[in-house]
């Protein structure tokens, strides 16, 4: 099982919680992983870029890098 941060219908990056289940003791736990992040406050997530023009500043900035990139990116909203 896989349970992600959420804030404002975002996911928040990296934190999460994995447990995986002991398949021959169900339902018990063998193993827990985790990364926390604090609930952000005061944060504005109303977006300044369109997704278009995000994903335009990100292609021409691969480019400028010559950085190996596709151009069927898929645009996903996500705090950092």
């Amino acid at each position: 099982m896989h349970f992600d941060q959420i804030y404002e219908n975002l996911e928040v990056w990296p934190p999460g919680i994995t447990v995986q289940l002991n398949p021959n003791r169900p339902p018990h736990a063998h193993l827990v992983t985790a990364a926390y992040a604090p609930t952000p406050t005061n944060l504005n997530i109303d977006p300044t870029l369109g997704p278009d023009k995000a994903l335009d500043r990100d292609l021409n900035h691969l480019q400028s890098q010559q950085l190996p990139f596709s151009d069927q990116a898929e645009v996903e909203d996500q705090i950092f």
